[in-house]
């Protein structure tokens, strides 16, 4: 349940638009949104629990990850993403990815707080700051208008956030692809979610078959 104080109007406007956004979305990593109520003093914006903790804190207490919980975390990511920039016909931008707004339940991610979120064709309207200047793309912080290449390049960090704990070296292939999602320059990115997730998917093809190597001995 989210609180929002009633002399704060803007604060109201975001959450009734928060409210209507999360109410239009129906994907498995997205929680759903039940209801708004409000009392004398406050809007509350009620919405399915998420059981589980950030990303954050879930590589607090790791040692390392696996390459397959990598490509799982990574390609579940994408696959949200991919959901809301492919939505018709007002695609939507999320624009606030990092880690504590990614929730591990088991080995289900979960996206929360979609309070800077916007349809695609409302993002020349929008006066917020977008995140912070560890994950959110640089262009945002100079005036540019929110596109699809500004959630890549967030997808593109926590991407290179979650390499940090890998328990091999990070593959060739893969640190290119990590450094292609996350490129200063929008034009430098992967054009579409899709595009990276086809990436993703033919690298963990790769190096699964790299371990399929036989070797044969014949005796005559």
């Amino acid at each position: 349940m989210k609180l929002v104080p009633k002399e704060s109007i803007n604060s109201r406007n975001s959450l009734i638009s928060e409210a209507l956004l999360l109410k239009s979305l129906q994907h498995p990593a997205i929680p759903h949104v039940y209801d708004i109520e409000e009392d004398t003093n406050y809007y509350y914006l009620i919405e399915e629990y998420v059981y589980g903790e950030s990303v954050e804190a879930f590589l607090s207490h790791q040692s390392h990850i696996s390459l397959d919980c990598f490509f799982d975390f990574c390609l579940q990511l994408c696959d949200v993403f991919a959901y809301l920039h492919n939505l018709t016909p007002d695609p939507v931008l999320y624009l606030d990815l990092k880690p504590e707004h990614i929730i591990v339940c088991g080995r289900q991610l979960k996206i929360v707080d979609f309070n800077v979120a916007t349809f695609l064709s409302n993002s020349g309207n929008i006066l917020n700051l977008f995140g912070n200047q560890e994950y959110s793309a640089p262009e945002l912080f100079y005036g540019a208008l929110p596109s699809p290449t500004c959630d890549i390049y967030s997808i593109g960090k926590i991407m290179k956030y979650l390499s940090q704990y890998l328990d091999v070296p990070i593959p060739p292939k893969l640190h290119q692809i990590i450094h292609k999602a996350a490129q200063n320059k929008p034009d430098c990115r992967f054009e579409t979610v899709d595009s990276l997730i086809s990436a993703l998917k033919k690298q963990k093809l790769l190096l699964q078959q790299s371990h399929l190597v036989k070797k044969i001995t014949i005796y005559g």
